[in-house]
């Protein structure tokens, strides 16, 4: 009999032992997991602002089509010394615009689309790129310069 009672006080502590292990083991898999839903949530937001800046600097080829087609010679701005070309602002804030510019074969015009946040920081920025043909219209065709 004592030696019955030395047994059953042995897997209590067991039992004690494997709860803790469990709790440890959920708590660390609920870790995890907030872990990776934050990740996959910045992936998300990064992914969306890339987007917006691709769609600025497509809005900027168009812009720019416009303004050659209408304004020429002088509608692109050419490389200037305190930088290329013209910013457009989207909105009031100064958060979504548009960057374009001749480079310096007078060929091709880049357009640059940029998200910043309020401080003024670029959180992503996309820039496109379009041959001016002689006519003085540009093609619809560009490519992606950054990539």
């Amino acid at each position: 009999m004592k030696n019955l009672g030395r047994v059953l006080l042995g897997r209590r502590g067991i039992a004690l032992m494997m709860a803790l292990f469990l709790v440890m083991l959920l708590f660390v898999l609920g870790l995890s997991l907030l872990y990776f839903l934050d990740q996959d949530s910045r992936f998300g937001l990064e992914m969306q602002r890339s987007q917006q800046a691709q769609a600025l600097a497509r809005s900027g080829i168009l812009y720019a089509r416009n303004e050659e087609y209408n304004n020429t010679p002088a509608g692109i701005p050419y490389p200037t010394n305190g930088g290329p070309g013209y910013v457009y602002w989207t909105d009031a804030s100064q958060t979504l615009g548009f960057r374009i510019w001749k480079e310096a074969d007078l060929k091709t015009i880049k357009s640059m689309g940029m998200v910043r946040d309020a401080s003024g920081r670029v959180l992503a920025s996309r820039t496109l790129a379009v041959w001016n043909t002689p006519s003085q219209t540009m093609q619809v065709r560009y490519w992606d310069y950054d990539l």
